[in-house]
């Protein structure tokens, strides 16, 4: 009897025991089991939480900015185990954390690395061998969201031009695209007009993105304006809608809110439409 009263008492011990580690609890009577409420988020090398962006170089490094896990992957070609470059893991505005990574941009030769962030309001720059940590150089903005000359507001996309050593900036909710030396105190308006949207040819409503091309032609994807925008150099402020510019749609014709823009070899254009869930692209002619 007493040897059955030991046992029952270790199995009792020992279920609690379990119960503990697995964070789990019995109810009794119906037999079914609860969990904690609060999820945890995982953020190991071979995970990642919210990216919103992908740069591969010329060696084909995948770099990945994990917007919620506050920081930049490096994946080497292959490799589903990414190496953090940047960042700490936890949200911020030192020079070594990140605030609402939205996009990155690499020199030509790969060796630094454009981080834009649009709640710090700033471009920060890091060497590619950068380790988890270390802290990169501002080299634009981050004095408060603002529209003067040494302000960026909720910047969104970036292009760094290396024949002008200039980085070409969608600065969202200023209307405009900034051109930035990096490093430089202030930039200046390449496109639209700082803190004024519309939908005449020579302003924007909340660029998302842009490139530049040899000819430092800029484009822009000019989301609620649902348009791709070319402001050539010989028409200065002037812009032409080179896609889409017909009101929100779903038809080839037409695009809801471009997000980012792309162009190949051949100069074909490639549009990620986000409010349609599609790419779409146009064929130079």
């Amino acid at each position: 009897m007493l040897a059955i009263i030991i046992c029952t008492i270790i199995l009792i011990l020992i279920g609690a025991a379990i119960g503990i580690a697995l964070g789990v609890s019995l109810n009794r009577s119906t037999g079914s089991f609860r969990w904690n409420p609060t999820g945890i988020v995982e953020n190991s090398n071979t995970q990642l939480n919210g990216p919103e962006f992908v740069y591969p170089d010329g060696n084909q490094n995948i770099y990945v900015p994990d917007y919620y896990n506050y920081r930049i992957q490096r994946f080497p070609s292959g490799s589903l185990i990414g190496t953090t470059i940047a960042g700490t893991g936890t949200p911020g505005n030192a020079t070594n954390q990140f605030n609402g990574i939205k996009n990155i941009w690499l020199d030509s030769s790969y060796q630094y690395l454009y981080e834009v962030e649009s709640l710090n309001n700033r471009v920060m720059r890091f060497s590619t061998n950068s380790i988890n940590g270390t802290a990169g150089t501002v080299v634009a903005g981050g004095n408060n969201p603002g529209n003067n000359t040494d302000q960026l507001n909720n910047p969104q996309g970036i292009y760094y031009d290396t024949s002008s050593n200039s980085m070409y900036i969608a600065n969202y909710g200023g209307h405009t695209i900034i051109k930035w030396i990096p490093g430089a105190s202030n930039g200046s308006v390449a496109a639209g007009t700082s803190g004024e949207s519309g939908n005449t040819s020579s302003l924007l409503n909340s660029p998302l993105d842009v490139r530049v091309d040899q000819y430092q032609n800029i484009y822009v994807a000019d989301s609620r304006n649902f348009r791709i925008q070319r402001f050539c150099v010989k028409n200065g402020n002037q812009g032409t809608t080179i896609a889409g510019g017909n009101g929100a749609g779903n038809s080839s014709i037409h695009l809801a809110q471009p997000r980012s823009l792309h162009f190949d070899s051949q100069m074909n254009l490639y549009v990620s439409d986000t409010t349609n869930h599609r790419i779409i692209k146009f064929v130079k002619v």
